[in-house]
């Protein structure tokens, strides 16, 4: 995001947007009341971008191996 609060480009908005939806749906209570298991931010954005595309993840570059080893 640049600094007037716009963001860099097209993907990015949509990674975003995505990402709002992804926590959110993940962070909501149970119906019976119980709280949800913790959010794993790491997983929602793996996610919200779609997976990798050439062993590399939208965002991270190279350092995706470190973060997704099991993927990348």
């Amino acid at each position: 995001m640049k600094k007037d609060g716009t963001f860099v480009d097209v993907k990015s908005k949509q990674v975003n947007d995505r990402m709002e939806e992804l926590v959110s749906s993940a962070s909501h209570s149970l119906d019976d009341g119980s709280q949800p298991p913790p959010v794993d931010i790491d997983t929602l954005y793996f996610e919200a971008v779609g997976g990798e595309k050439r062993r590399r993840v939208y965002g991270l570059g190279s350092r995706a191996a470190s973060i997704y080893p099991s993927s990348c």
